[in-house]
């Protein structure tokens, strides 16, 4: 993925400055969620994903990565109510740990698959609510 790619080359040429970087907006993440903050959170959410597509070096990363923003922020719009978001995100505060690991290692190979792992859980979480959102919409709670 566009993604696991940015992974890849951030881990190459964005050295401890970016990782630590990285550490302090998962940690902000964190905080913001666990303050009930949801908003907060997901609006860093993509603040991380962000240094990652900048760090990579890449103007053809960095365009396509903003289109893939646009719309992560139209699903989200989707899916204010769902309940599962504090958890969603606490997943994602975990996986980016992962990320900032490999990153921090210098590990391109590793955090290439780590965000790969990531943008996978990612897309069935947002998967999930949106059937949650959808099944709200019609009254039911069946699939």
């Amino acid at each position: 993925s566009l993604e696991a790619l940015a992974a890849r080359l951030a881990a190459i040429r964005g050295g401890r400055g970016l990782a630590d970087r990285l550490a302090e907006i998962n940690g902000q993440v964190d905080d913001a969620s666990l303050a009930g903050r949801t908003e907060a959170a997901l609006e860093l959410n993509l603040a991380f994903h962000r240094e990652i597509c900048v760090a990579a070096g890449s103007r053809y990363v960095e365009h396509f990565s903003g289109q893939l923003e646009q719309v992560v922020r139209r699903l989200r719009a989707t899916q204010v109510d769902n309940p599962d978001i504090p958890e969603a995100i606490q997943c994602a505060v975990d996986e980016h740990d992962r990320i900032v690991a490999a990153i921090r290692a210098g590990d391109a190979a590793g955090a290439e698959q780590a965000m790969s792992e990531h943008v996978s859980s990612a897309r069935a979480r947002i998967v999930t609510g949106l059937r949650h959102s959808t099944l709200a919409l019609l009254g039911g709670d069946q699939p």
